[in-house]
């Protein structure tokens, strides 16, 4: 059957607007091998899912690590919501321990949709290759009136903080909400306490504690020491 346009918006002079959504729901986005690991090339899977009461032709699939296209975009000739969906493919090679992935459907938005907020699905990719906090650094270290932590994540943390105590455990600083994006991130600390009081010389335990999507925490601790 031919695709039938319903009307044109006058905001999008240029654009069909169609009887007909294009869309993904979560877990559209797969990979189809049970293990892998840095260097693998593995075989994505993208179900693209289509509803209304028109067809859709040459509907574009693109498919991004972060802000970067991967592969060349994929074309579906034509979309009836009878058959309720289709199935793209495109291969993809693990460069690290974790990837952010996500396919777009119509993503020149070429094709006019009763929504157009349901394109786009993410699928993470994460090897598990030990803890994802890694290069946890504090510098200067000693320090005087300002320092920084320091550390990079292999993958998105739910939550993180960073915990200042004494050698004999009372607390002292506490940073809620720190950065919990993958890659390097930093908190940085003028020495003061959770009163806005400077803190004493002397030699201080810092934790930090990253908290994934899954409820799984991971911990570094290791000491510094204010000196002024």
């Amino acid at each position: 059957g031919g695709t039938v346009a319903v009307r044109n918006r006058p905001e999008h002079p240029d654009t069909l607007f169609y009887g007909v959504d294009l869309y993904f729901d979560d877990g559209d986005l797969a990979v189809l091998q049970p293990n892998f690991e840095i260097g693998d090339m593995v075989n994505l899977t993208a179900k693209v899912r289509i509803r209304g009461n028109s067809t859709a032709k040459n509907v574009v699939v693109r498919f991004l690590d972060g802000n970067n296209q991967f592969g060349s975009d994929r074309v579906i000739t034509e979309m009836n919501p009878a058959d309720s969906f289709a199935v793209v493919n495109t291969n993809f090679t693990i460069t690290r321990d974790y990837h952010a992935i996500y396919a777009f459907v119509d993503p020149d938005s070429l094709i006019g949709e009763l929504d157009e907020k349901n394109n786009v699905v993410k699928l993470e990719i994460y090897t598990g290759k030990g803890s994802p906090l890694r290069n946890v650094q504090t510098f200067p270290n000693p320090f005087r009136d300002y320092m920084e932590f320091t550390y990079v994540l292999s993958k998105p943390m739910a939550d993180l903080t960073i915990k200042v105590f004494t050698v004999r455990g009372r607390p002292v600083k506490t940073f809620d909400f720190c950065p919990s994006g993958d890659g390097y991130n930093s908190v940085g600390w003028d020495g003061r306490d959770n009163m806005g009081d400077p803190i004493a010389n002397g030699t201080y335990i810092y934790k930090i504690i990253a908290e994934d999507s899954d409820g799984e925490k991971f911990e570094f601790t290791e000491r510094l020491v204010r000196m002024r």
